[in-house]
């Protein structure tokens, strides 16, 4: 089995709602306001269990908080759910049954309290979501028989039927940042047009510290989604406004010194990215390596154009994953690099860490 590892979609997902401020903006435009009126939102705060079992690891991310009531001292919790697919997975909420099981066996084993669980789901894929329930479906010659099967709602948020104007009027924030990016995933020119939208919230934040650690997440998230070649990516640097401008070139700098976006060597000057060929070749295989574990199921030609590889290189990659094959998968990934410029042994290192990151030991 080979090791999960966070995407670019999770790693955002996960950085934006780490923050309490994001979730409570979350909550107040897509949550009932029945339930926005009942919680006491002083309370709010982020529980490091994770309830996504290895069944759900490659359709979901989680990130939950508890909150109390209103006038009591009882909690609820709030499981943020983020689906990987760009496709609804057919009846979901089988899905989420697993998952509220998993969570409330959790409670059992920890002897309490015990907490409603309230799944909120967010979905960024363009078809939109099932309208029925896999329990609608069912035959019955008698409404009497409902009551001997499983029934529950669940929130979801469906991005394809929010216009980019409603997502924006949530405010200059992170989440909108997301949600916009998350909307457009696939989209490289709305980047190369909206990047002043996406970038707008770093005049809305206080901390100094926050929105930089976003910045730096959310253009690792750009870089690793979108092609957008070094001419474009200059003009961008150049046009937006000098603190985020500044900001946008030491958080790529920081970036590579920690190790998260492979394949760019250290050296950035403003309006000049050096590397970014090799780095978007790099995450073009990370991003087929993620497709091979979380969908098994798309021919070859569907993972080509995701992941921005050849057809044929795509197929010669996977048959060197499901054999196990390191030493060919490191050639592969090599010739590629080969073909921007001469490997470097920075190249040679960033190549073993990706294999490593997937391949069995």
């Amino acid at each position: 089995m080979a090791k999960k590892h966070l995407t670019p979609h999770d790693r955002l997902f996960r950085n934006t709602f780490s923050y309490r401020s994001e979730v409570l903006l979350f909550i107040k435009n897509f949550c009932p306001k029945s339930i926005y009126g009942h919680l006491d939102f002083r309370t709010l705060k982020i529980q490091n269990t994770s309830f996504v079992n290895e069944k759900l690891e490659n359709s979901y991310s989680d990130i939950n908080y508890t909150c109390k009531w209103r006038g009591s001292n009882r909690e609820v919790l709030l499981s943020f759910l983020f689906e990987h697919k760009s496709y609804p997975v057919k009846f979901a909420e089988m899905q989420l049954l697993r998952y509220l099981l998993e969570g409330y066996e959790y409670q059992l084993k920890q002897g309490g309290p015990y907490s409603l669980i309230v799944p909120i789901l967010l979905y960024h894929g363009k078809e939109k979501f099932n309208k029925t329930t896999f329990f609608e479906n069912l035959e019955l010659s008698d409404s009497d028989f409902g009551r001997y099967f499983p029934g529950f709602e669940f929130i979801k948020v469906d991005l394809s039927r929010y216009s980019d104007e409603e997502l924006t009027a949530i405010g200059d924030s992170f989440l909108s940042a997301l949600l916009l990016l998350f909307k457009h995933k696939k989209e490289t020119e709305f980047i190369l047009t909206n990047y002043q939208k996406i970038f707008i919230f770093v005049k809305g934040y206080k901390s100094k510290s926050a929105t930089e650690r976003f910045v730096e997440t959310l253009v690792l998230y750009i870089y690793q989604t979108f092609t957008i070649n070094q001419e474009e990516i200059t003009g961008i640097v150049n046009d937006l406004p000098k603190n985020v401008s500044d900001m946008f070139v030491s958080t790529y700098d920081l970036a590579v010194q920690s190790g998260e976006k492979k394949g760019i060597e250290k050296g950035i000057k403003k309006g000049e990215l050096i590397g970014i060929e090799k780095g978007k070749t790099l995450g073009s295989f990370e991003v087929a390596f993620e497709l091979f574990v979380t969908s098994p199921e798309l021919d070859a030609q569907n993972m080509s154009k995701i992941s921005k590889l050849e057809k044929k290189t795509v197929a010669q990659l996977q048959a060197c994953f499901r054999k196990n094959d390191v030493e060919k998968a490191k050639k592969l990934i090599a010739r590629a690099l080969e073909a921007v410029s001469p490997v470097s042994e920075m190249d040679s290192k960033n190549i073993d860490e990706l294999v490593a990151a997937v391949f069995k030991k």
